[in-house]
């Protein structure tokens, strides 16, 4: 189980198997929701502490199920309730300090907060209250319960919850709490305005807060971390009632409506859907629920994988390439370029190489999982490929090809024409698995896509063609390759046909070695072949698109954002970006790592010539984020 965590104050968002009234995109679950903060969303674990701060008396729950006081702070369900409700899990959440809560409640989710509690510890010790910390430690003991245990390092409450397991964390800012009526009257005047200066403050800490759920979105680059904004849409609510439904926004329903809250509530309104507030500090029924149908129609997606358009599918995979593609080909033939053995692989699935050429998964991979298909893009010569792998794309490159022929024939490897055989093959047996007709079409719908080019600069044109061809032409000569295997993947059936630009590789550690000087700078006589390539590829895709009409051929911008990565680490969660974590980090790949760092999370680099599994994670979602819908319309959105 994978957790998603956000508050009204913190709550958080698991992804159903109950029927929703929210419809999630397709291969989207919610299977469970936890909440923590305050009032605004505790269900009555309130009950089961030394407080004052309670609700669990009348008339609070007079609207609840059976009319009874629940210790909800309002006159029936809260969000919490509400979210649950919506997504079709349960009808309502229950308090984690229930004493009467059943094993079966854990698997779909509890509430751990408590009303009158704060981001600040010294908030809870007012009324009192559990404090954040309390909460999460509860939290932990839920946890364990549930045997998913995850340890990750961790420096504030988000970033805990990550360690905890927590992936889809969603973080709610303040809303404008100078309009609520307890405010008004204390601090808006005779008139009982909203009180500016409150207002400031939150909006002043959601600035805050939504810039480092930024921050943290790129250090954690497994999560999803949501800032969701309920500060715009509650104060218009407030500003202009009658859109909503509502008479009066300046007083609750509860006693006079400009300051009773918990014990001094004592007596209700007999109009309560005419009022935004129920009490003097929290919002009835009727205005959560439009809070979070809105909060969910704005958000859901944001949690969840790529979003796909409606009645669009991307039924497989397909990768060509080299070692930056290529997920264990090279197993199965013999060279050198191999990467089946440790330390490769160690924070792979159970710690195994795999013949991937980096400490994890790669980007086809990630571009499988991320798309809901499978984890894993299974390589086309592993004899335990199954015939159903074959639906869902596997993937034929070879670490150490280029576009030109003569890279592969220098490492024993397989070209870029001995993986397009590999896929005539594959069509086959996928013709007799599903017939023609459905072959086909998993042709047509599927995403193809080569990533390759590197070598053929670093290794070939360095060593031999320089003496053949200057850069222009040599250039030139790797285009015309590339444009020749996409025209024959449009003949084979593929019409999203995606091809990766050169990575920066002036600044892979290896040729910072070799020719960076005692700095070890960057590269730049590389990195310019690199652009003047990318440059002319970009202009061979724009043509190919005028000439195939039914195809979206999609140049993929690989050299901007590794280079921002590799310039700006820290940005991104990093620490080191010049030197890899195999070996001493220079210059080792292939056979010459032989041990590896602790702490990879820190490096861009897993050894001298390739990115470790999180720089991957990084790329392979921003690549589907900014491209995904050049293959299904063309541009950018559809």
């Amino acid at each position: 189980m994978s957790f998603n965590l956000s508050a009204l104050l913190i709550t958080v968002l698991f992804l159903p198997f109950a029927r929703a009234v929210i419809k999630l995109p397709r291969n989207a679950t919610i299977p469970a929701v936890i909440f923590f903060g305050d009032s605004i969303v505790d269900t009555g674990n309130n009950n089961y502490i030394i407080t004052i701060a309670k609700c669990n008396f009348p008339p609070y729950g007079q609207d609840f199920i059976g009319g009874s006081p629940t210790g909800r702070f309002s006159n029936g369900k809260v969000p919490s309730d509400i979210i649950v409700e919506e997504l079709g899990i349960k009808q309502l959440l229950p308090p984690y300090l229930d004493p009467s809560l059943r094993d079966r409640d854990l698997l779909t989710g509890v509430n751990f907060a408590s009303g009158a509690s704060g981001y600040d510890p010294l908030t809870s010790l007012v009324a009192p209250a559990l404090p954040l910390p309390e909460q999460l430690e509860l939290f932990k003991e839920y946890i364990a319960k549930l045997k998913k245990i995850a340890v990750n390092h961790a420096s504030s409450f988000v970033q805990e919850l990550y360690r905890l397991g927590a992936r889809r964390i969603g973080v709610l800012g303040l809303p404008p709490i100078g309009c609520l009526p307890s405010q008004r009257t204390l601090n808006g005047g005779l008139k009982r305005k909203c009180a500016d200066e409150a207002n400031e403050a939150a909006r002043l800490f959601n600035d805050k807060l939504s810039a480092e759920i930024d921050s943290l979105n790129a250090q954690l680059p497994e999560a999803r971390i949501v800032y969701v904004d309920i500060y715009n849409t509650t104060l218009d609510i407030i500003q202009t009632p009658k859109k909503y439904g509502f008479k009066i926004a300046d007083k609750g329903c509860c006693g006079t409506g400009t300051i009773e809250v918990i014990f001094l509530c004592r007596y209700a309104c007999s109009n309560v859907d005419d009022h935004v507030f129920w009490d003097s500090f929290h919002p009835t029924e009727k205005t959560y629920k439009i809070l979070v149908r809105r909060i969910l129609e704005e958000y859901t997606n944001y949690f969840i994988l790529i979003n796909l358009p409606e009645n669009t599918s991307i039924p497989a995979v397909i990768f060509f390439g080299d070692s930056i593609a290529d997920t264990g080909n090279n197993n199965y033939i013999p060279t050198l370029a191999k990467a089946n053995f440790p330390p490769y692989g160690e924070n792979f699935i159970g710690g195994n190489p795999t013949g991937r050429f980096s400490n994890g998964k790669i980007v086809p991979d990630f571009i499988a999982e991320e798309l809901g298909i499978k984890p894993l893009s299974p390589p086309f010569l592993d004899p335990s490929l199954r015939d159903q792998d074959l639906l869902t794309g596997v993937n034929f490159a070879s670490a150490g090809s280029g576009y030109d022929p003569l890279t592969s024939d220098l490492l024993w490897v397989l070209s870029l024409s001995d993986q397009l055989e590999m896929f005539k093959d594959c069509i086959v047996r996928l013709n007799k698995i599903v017939g023609d007709e459905r072959s086909s079409a998993i042709l047509k719908e599927s995403i193809v896509a080569v990533s390759s080019g590197s070598n053929d600069i670093w290794n070939t044109y360095s060593n031999v063609r320089q003496f053949q061809y200057d850069v222009p032409s040599y250039t030139d000569l790797l285009v015309r390759y590339a444009s020749t295997f996409v025209q024959d993947l449009y003949g084979l059936g593929a019409r999203r046909i995606g091809v990766f630009s050169m990575l920066p590789i002036g600044c892979m550690p290896s040729q910072r070695t070799q020719k960076g000087g005692l700095g070890r700078k960057c590269v730049d006589e590389y990195n310019r072949i690199v652009q003047l390539f990318n440059d002319k590829l970009s202009a061979e895709i724009t043509f190919l698109n005028t000439q195939f009409r039914d195809a979206r051929i999609v140049y993929v911008d690989f050299y901007n954002l590794p280079l921002d990565i590799i310039r700006h680490p820290h940005k991104y969660g990093f620490k080191i970006s010049n030197k890899g974590c195999c070996g001493t980090g220079t210059f080792e790949a292939s056979i010459f790592c032989r041990y590896a760092c602790s702490n990879v999370d820190d490096y861009v680099f897993w050894d001298g010539f390739h990115p470790t599994e999180k720089t991957y994670r990084i790329l392979a979602r921003r690549i589907l984020e900014e491209y995904i819908y050049y293959f299904i319309c063309g541009k950018a959105f559809c």
